[in-house]
C-alpha cells in the first residue's frame, strides 16, 4: 500500500498483530457525536425519580451514555451528601443536552495512525451497593410502645462505692418470677418516660432506651448479673428486657404512598436537632411507613403573602413500631425542632 486513503484499512503493527484503522471522516464524525452526547452544550432541566438499586454511576450511564460522568451527576443535585447513598424516591436533575451546530473539517486533515485502544473498567473500584444502608447504632436505638412493657427485673443494687456502671461490672436483680436463668442474655433499659404529642399533648406512650446488655451469672432472688456492653450510664431502677439483636444493614426502600408525621421527640434530647440526631416520629407500621424510607423535614413560611415550603433536611427511617417510628438524621440544612413536620418528598 503505498498511499494513505480515508477508507478503511489495516495492518500488521511490529509485534505482528493485526490492528484496525479507521477513515479520519468516520472518526471525526464519531468524536463529534460521543461530545454531544457526553457534555452538555445547552442544558434543559429534566429529572428522574431514583429506583430500588440505582446508583449516580448507573445514572449517569444511562442517560448520558458515560458512567464516568456521574461526579458532574452529583454536582448538579446538591442535596446528595454521599454520592454512594442515592435513596429510592429521591428526584435528581439531568442534563438534557441540546443539539450542537454541525462542523464543517477541512478534507486535508491527515488520517490519525491508532494502534492501540485503551478501555476502562467496567465500573469505578469500590463502587458501593446502592441498596442498603448501614447504621452500626441499630442495638441502641429506644423505641416509644403504646403500652407500658412487662418488667423482667430491676437492678436493686450496686457494687460497694459505685454510682455508675459500666462493662465489667456485676449488678444484683429482682427475680421474683425466677425468669432470670443462669446464661441467658438480657437488655438494659431505662425506666420509661412518659412521651406526649407536642402539638396536641395527647399521650404517645411509653419511650424506652436501651443502655447495655447483662448476663445472669447467678440466678436466684435476687439474681447475679454482669454487664457485657454499655453504651451509656447504667444504675439502680433501670429495668432489664428481652435482648435481641437488631441488623445494621437496612434495605432502602420507597414509600408505599404519601406520608406526613411530626417529630415528637428526639435523642439526645435536645433544642435544636441537627444532623445524626436521632428522631422520632407519630406515625409507624400502621400508616404504611416502613424502615429504609427516605422522609423530608420542613417547615411553611409567609413571603409576599404567600405559603412556601422551607426544606429544613432529611430524615432516614431505621425501625418502626405500630405507631411510631425511629429515624436518623441524613441531613440538615439548618437546625430544627421537636413539632417539626415531614413528609415523603415532593416529586
Amino acid at each position: 500500500m503505498n498511499s494513505v486513503s480515508y477508507s478503511k484499512f489495516s495492518y500488521r503493527d511490529s509485534e505482528g498483530i493485526k490492528v484496525k484503522r479507521v477513515s479520519i471522516r468516520f472518526l471525526i464524525l464519531f468524536c463529534s457525536l460521543f461530545l454531544i452526547t457526553a457534555s452538555p452544550v445547552g442544558a434543559e432541566t429534566a429529572s428522574y425519580t431514583v429506583q430500588p438499586g440505582d446508583t449516580l454511576w448507573d445514572i449517569a450511564s444511562r442517560f448520558f451514555h458515560d458512567p464516568w460522568l456521574w461526579p458532574n451527576l452529583w454536582k448538579n443535585n446538591p442535596h446528595i451528601t454521599n454520592p454512594h447513598l442515592v435513596f429510592p424516591g429521591c428526584r435528581l436533575r439531568l442534563s438534557i443536552e441540546k443539539e450542537a451546530p454541525k462542523q464543517e473539517f477541512e478534507p486535508s486533515v491527515p488520517p490519525l495512525s491508532i494502534s492501540r485502544i485503551e478501555t476502562r473498567p467496567a465500573e469505578p473500584p469500590g463502587k458501593p451497593p446502592a441498596e442498603t444502608f448501614t447504621y452500626l447504632g441499630m442495638n441502641t436505638l429506644g423505641f416509644i410502645s403504646k403500652e407500658k412493657l412487662e418488667e423482667r427485673g430491676t437492678i436493686q443494687a450496686l457494687p460497694m462505692f459505685k454510682e455508675l456502671l459500666s462493662q465489667g461490672d456485676v449488678v444484683y436483680l429482682t427475680n421474683d418470677r425466677e425468669l432470670l436463668q443462669q446464661g441467658s442474655t438480657w437488655t438494659i433499659c431505662r425506666a420509661p418516660d412518659v412521651v406526649y404529642h407536642p402539638l396536641t399533648r395527647e399521650r404517645i406512650g411509653y419511650y424506652y432506651l436501651p443502655l447495655g446488655k447483662l448476663e445472669i451469672i447467678k440466678a436466684g432472688n435476687p439474681a447475679t448479673g454482669q454487664i457485657i456492653s454499655s453504651h451509656q450510664a447504667i444504675s439502680v431502677d433501670d429495668q432489664i428486657m428481652s435482648s435481641e439483636e437488631m441488623p445494621i444493614q437496612i434495605p432502602l426502600k420507597c414509600p408505599s404512598g404519601p406520608i406526613a408525621a411530626t417529630i415528637i421527640k428526639s435523642e439526645p434530647l435536645a433544642e435544636k436537632i441537627a444532623q445524626d440526631h436521632i428522631v422520632y416520629l407519630d406515625k409507624g407500621k400502621k400508616d404504611g411507613l416502613k424502615a429504609g424510607v427516605c422522609l423530608e423535614v420542613f417547615k411553611t413560611k409567609e413571603v409576599a403573602g404567600t405559603q412556601q415550603i422551607l426544606s429544613l433536611g432529611n430524615i432516614l427511617v431505621l425501625q418502626t413500631q405500630e405507631e411510631t417510628s425511629a429515624a436518623l438524621v441524613i441531613r440538615s440544612k439548618e437546625p430544627f425542632s421537636i413539632g417539626e413536620k415531614v413528609r415523603t418528598e415532593n416529586p
